[in-house]
């Protein structure tokens, strides 16, 4: 019986087993099914806060944009502002509208330019859409953004400020961002649009003018870097972090060793290659091969964190991008109105300075230079002209296609002229036929679209006729009015800077006739000597006899040179032979004057002149030995027997007899004039004679090198036709005394004819005066260095300076100040200064920064020949401007040729990376920038010392800048050369003379920063933080009854091209707590 019962008990205990494991298995799974659901929940709301935080990215995104088109003039696809289609360009209303604007934020928080804030539009007159929650304060389950929170970027210096208050919410609805109620944000009704499904906020920084560390910073240790090298600039990899503030001091020399050796560990043993090919050809978008990286911010942040460097953080960044291409545009208008009201016209097609982001492609489809199809209505300049295409010119023959394409010329080239011809025989085409002719302008075209119309064609006015005529003493009027010639010249020069010869280059263009006509020539200039001044010396060719027949003088022009440059800093070929040669016809003329007593007998009878003589027959050259064993430089040369090839030229010989002491050794040589009879009457200096050298219509000499056998024109003085006055008396024994005093023509500079010759009375035995101070009475004070800076007589150039009777000192056009008493002025009503604008005048010493300082073959104030391609934009102020010591100007703000950094770069890339925008910058990024920047190229050997370097003063000139670019942004790249003059007349110490007036020595900021410079891209860095989620029906409250079921967060970089509103690059960098 017992048998039964056991088994229904174990019966039951099994069932009740069951019943535990199947509950427990229900249970279980009610479980897994609650757990995954709230996972799934969870899931679910992450991915609508990512989401929402994409959405936000891109509605910031879209208000940027909309904030440039709002502070902007919109030109249409036409290039007018009656059409409004796409591709557009817009241009600022006012300087302020180049950078963006605050939002919520103050101007003392840095790189922190907006974040949400209730009541505040994005930007004037825009969108303003968040409630006043703050991220600060807890969400109804508690979750909020703290203060420290929201400096995880670490773009602030010591955190996020604690005056400035936190973003605030924006609340996303289902039908997009936008302020609610708290009933229609709670309100879940199918119904109801404006049911908040989430929200974010935002902080925006502007990040352009911070490092971009990816690139910035050097170390000499382990490269091949020279200190030439770095201080020559011309890249942020160059700029110098120590500069760079972290916590109570700066990065060290260690410091950034360590980062440059892992980042550059391929790249560093060579990296001059490093700079000068890969970023200058790459754009340093991509990481070269071999090399390491910060892949985003975070990356950036640790390595600091590991490294003792999270302080300079604010300084920092990963990913800086920008569009490599101009946007200048004339930003004022001339006095004399007109065609020179730059400004204003602007966008008009048919001027030549035109704003030039606003000239379009007509029709597109042409193959552009980069490869990229144009397309019709974007603007025809989408890249800078890169300055290393020079090289091109170096092979006349294998380059034959892209020299036409990127210069209009077409060879033979090399030592022989170039020819220019570009679609219109015999001028160079304006933007607006350039863009109807479905191409790229060329390197002229774009030289003359960027430098100031008005500041070229400074003609001389017309030939002298007497002594109070403004006109001038030589007919070149017709040619100097030109424009394009002087573009021609201009473009020669810089030509002649990058290339690494003294062989000048010649370019032929058809613009005058006849075609043989020198005018059509443009010379390159090289450093060689050039004429400085042409004297006449009269002798006896026969002992007078004072019987009124046989006493015969003859006239000779005797040439001086003057090679004003520096020295070259290192060794490159160079002709080794030259000459001067005459051209045209001349005669001897005579007077007579008496200064005996009163009354004055009746003057003898006299010769009324002389035979012609036609210098192209048989006088053609003065062939100057080879130039390697003469000293051009420390002073102008006379030509004499010591310096010609006696034997090979064919110039008529002076007699020695009774020449008259000389500050030079050696007996004159000169170009003759057939003698003619003069008729003394005594043996005394009382009754001098009057020798006039008079051209018959007009003479012209050429300086030319020796090429093989093949002489090459370099140079001219054309068509003088004003006679040269000589006051001799015979002496005791009857020759021609030696106490002449006589006109000489002299050159303002002798690179350029463009003002022709003027006359100087200059006495023959004078000695040396090294300096530029004023000279008594009317003499000539030569012939070393005061060959321009003695007294003229006659007529300086056109009306605008002073007339014949007044007299000047031609030394003061090397100065050119408006300030002066004697100045020129260009076409458009500016005198704009030389070279020596800034030099003193004091009495105790020869100018400072003056040009024409002479005895000093290597002083930094005299004009320099880089010969060697460009490592910075701003090298281009070494190229002379074809008037007198004036080179292209890059250091006042009355300059015309500031377009020429914004048209040409050293870079090649269309996107490049590296630089910053200087008017964002902090003061300690630009001081990273400028230090160590070389003031003088000409040293001995590839370390520069000290005091060929920026000075003590950089700091200063930083801050200066900075502070004057927030209250007055850049337009365009080339403004930076304006604004660094500025800045730096506000700092530089009175006793660092050399600074404050050298030319070159000013230009040394602008030349550490003009490659480095973008003002046209708008980098930003936008923190984005999203939460999905929603408000309970209980709510009653938007700052603290939102329940977060999602929260994703990301670091947005963005570079956005402020001129057409495209963007350019796009990052987003998710953030991980």
């Amino acid at each position: 019986m017992k048998a039964p019962s056991q088994s229904k008990a174990f019966a039951l205990v099994l069932v009740l087993c069951l019943i535990v494991v199947v509950s427990s298995i229900l249970i279980a799974f009610v479980t897994v099914m609650r757990m995954d659901r709230a996972a799934t929940q969870s899931y679910s709301q992450g991915i609508r806060a990512d989401q929402i935080a994409l959405g936000a990215a891109q509605t910031l995104e879209d208000q940027i944009v909309a904030e440039i088109e709002n502070g902007s003039v919109r030109y249409g696809a036409d290039g007018t502002t009656g059409d409004t289609s796409a591709p557009c360009v817009f241009e600022p209303i006012a300087r302020t509208d180049m950078v963006l604007q605050r939002a919520g934020t103050t101007t003392n928080v840095g790189t922190l330019y907006k974040i949400s804030k209730a009541g505040v539009p994005f930007f004037t007159n825009g969108p303003s859409l968040a409630s006043a929650a703050a991220s600060s304060a807890p969400a109804g389950n508690g979750r909020r953004i703290t203060l420290q929170g929201w400096s995880k970027p670490a773009l602030l210096a010591n955190g996020w400020p604690t005056n400035q208050a936190a973003p605030d919410w924006i609340n996303v609805t289902r039908s997009g961002p936008q302020i609610v109620t708290v009933s229609e944000a709670k309100n879940g009704s199918l119904s109801n649009p404006k049911y908040v499904i989430g929200r974010y906020s935002y902080a925006v920084y502007d990040v352009g003018g911070l490092l971009d560390v990816s690139i910035a910073g050097f170390t000499k240790g382990g490269s091949d870097l020279t200190g030439r090298f770095i201080a020559q600039k011309g890249s942020s990899f160059l700029a110098d972090l120590t500069q760079i503030p972290n916590g109570g001091g700066n990065l060290s020399a260690a410091q950034i060793d360590k980062m440059v050796k892992w980042r550059n560990k391929a790249s560093l043993p060579t990296a001059i290659s490093y700079v000068t090919n890969y970023l200058g050809t790459n754009g340093g978008v991509a990481v070269k091969a071999g090399d390491d990286a910060f892949v985003n911010r975070q990356d950036l942040i640790r390595y600091a964190q590991l490294n003792g460097m999270t302080n300079a953080l604010p300084y920092l960044t990963t990913i800086h991008r920008s569009l490599n291409a101009p946007n200048y545009s004339p930003t004022t208008n001339a006095p004399a109105g007109g065609i020179y009201a730059y400004k204003d016209k602007a966008n008009t097609p048919s001027s030549i300075n035109r704003s030039l982001a606003n000239v379009r492609v007509k029709a597109g489809g042409w193959v552009r230079s980069d490869g990229s199809l144009a397309v019709t209505g974007e603007p025809l300049l989408k890249n800078r002209f890169p300055l290393k295409r020079l090289g091109l010119l170096a092979d006349a023959s294998a380059n034959a296609t892209d020299i036409q394409k990127y210069f209009g010329l077409s060879g033979p080239g090399g030592n022989e002229p170039w020819t220019y011809n570009h679609g219109s025989s015999g001028r160079i085409m304006t933007l607006q036929e350039v863009a109807a002719a479905n191409r790229e302008p060329d390197f002229f075209e774009l030289l003359k679209a960027a430098i100031l119309d008005g500041s070229l064609g400074r003609d001389p006015g017309g030939v002298k006729v007497n002594s109070t005529d403004p006109g001038m003493y030589s007919d070149v009027r017709a040619v100097s009015v030109e424009h394009d010639p002087q573009i021609f010249k201009i473009g020669a020069n810089i030509i002649d800077q990058f290339d690494a010869d003294n062989y000048p280059t010649t370019i032929f263009c058809p613009m005058f006739a006849p075609l043989t006509d020198s005018a059509n020539f443009a010379y390159g200039i090289e450093n060689l000597p050039y004429l400085t001044r042409l004297a006449p010396i009269l002798r006896d060719v026969t002992p007078p006899a004072f019987d009124g027949t046989k006493s015969l003088g003859r006239c000779w022009v005797q040439p001086a040179l003057w090679n004003p440059h520096q020295a070259d800093v290192e060794s490159v070929p160079t002709p080794s032979v030259i000459r001067v040669q005459a051209s045209g016809v001349a005669r001897m003329t005579a007077s007579y004057s008496y200064s005996g007593p009163v009354p004055q007998p009746t003057p003898p009878k006299k010769a009324a002149t002389g035979p012609d003589t036609d210098f192209s027959v048989d006088q053609k050259a003065a062939i100057i030995q080879p130039l390697a064993s003469i000293d051009f430089r420390t002073q102008p040369v006379p030509l004499n027997e010591g310096n010609v090839d006696l034997v090979a030229t064919d110039i008529k010989n002076i007699p020695s007899q009774q020449f008259p002491t000389a500050p030079w050794t050696a007996k004159p040589v000169g170009f003759a004039v057939d003698a003619m009879p003069y008729f003394p009457d005594s043996t005394t200096k009382t009754n001098p004679i009057y020798f006039l050298f008079q051209p018959v219509g007009s003479v012209s000499f050429t300086l030319q090198w020796l090429d093989g056998n093949v002489w090459r024109t370099y140079a001219n003085i054309r068509q003088v036709k004003t006679k040269m006055q000589t006051q001799v008396s015979p002496d005791a024994a009857g020759y021609l005394g030696d106490d002449s005093a006589h006109d000489s023509y002299v050159t303002f500079d002798g690179r350029t004819d463009r003002f022709g010759v003027g006359l100087a009375l200059f006495p023959i035995n004078s000695t040396f005066r090294p300096t530029y101070l004023p000279v008594s009475g009317s003499k000539f004070v030569g012939p070393g260095p005061d060959v321009a800076s003695g007294f003229l007589y006659g007529s300086p150039p056109s009306p605008v300076m002073p007339t014949a009777s007044a007299g000047y000192y031609p030394a003061s056009l090397a100065k050119n100040s408006d300030a002066g008493t004697v100045k020129y002025k260009d076409v458009d009503g500016i005198a704009r200064m030389a070279d020596g604008g800034f030099a003193s005048e004091s009495a105790a010493s020869f100018p400072n920064g003056f040009p024409l300082a002479a005895g000093n073959n290597t002083g930094s104030q005299r004009p320099l020949i880089l010969n060697r391609p460009c490592r910075s934009v701003a090298e281009l102020g070494y190229a002379f401007r074809d008037l007198p010591f004036k080179t292209v100007d890059l250091f006042t703000d009355q300059s015309a040729d500031l377009g020429l950094l914004d048209v040409f770069s050293v870079d090649e890339a269309p996107i490049v990376a590296g630089k910053i925008n200087p008017n964002t910058a902090p003061a300690e990024v630009l001081r990273a920038i400028v230090t160590g920047g070389l003031k003088r190229e000409n040293f001995v050997g590839s370390e520069p010392a000290s005091a060929d370097l920026l000075g003590s003063y950089v700091p200063d000139l930083a801050a200066n800048l900075s502070a004057q670019l927030r209250q007055t942004p850049l337009l365009h790249r080339g403004e930076i050369a304006a604004s660094l003059g500025t800045a730096l007349s506000a700092v530089v110490p009175a006793n660092n003379y050399l600074d404050a007036a050298n030319k070159t020595h000013r230009e040394a900021a602008i030349r550490s920063i003009a490659d480095i410079c973008d003002v046209r891209t708008w980098n930003l860095f936008i923190d984005v933080v999203a939460q999905a989620g929603r408000y309970s029906p209980q709510a009653t409250s938007l700052a603290s009854d939102f329940i977060v079921e999602g929260e994703k967060r990301y670091w947005l970089h963005i570079a956005i091209d402020r001129v057409t509103g495209a963007v350019i690059s796009r990052q987003l960098e998710p953030v991980y707590e």
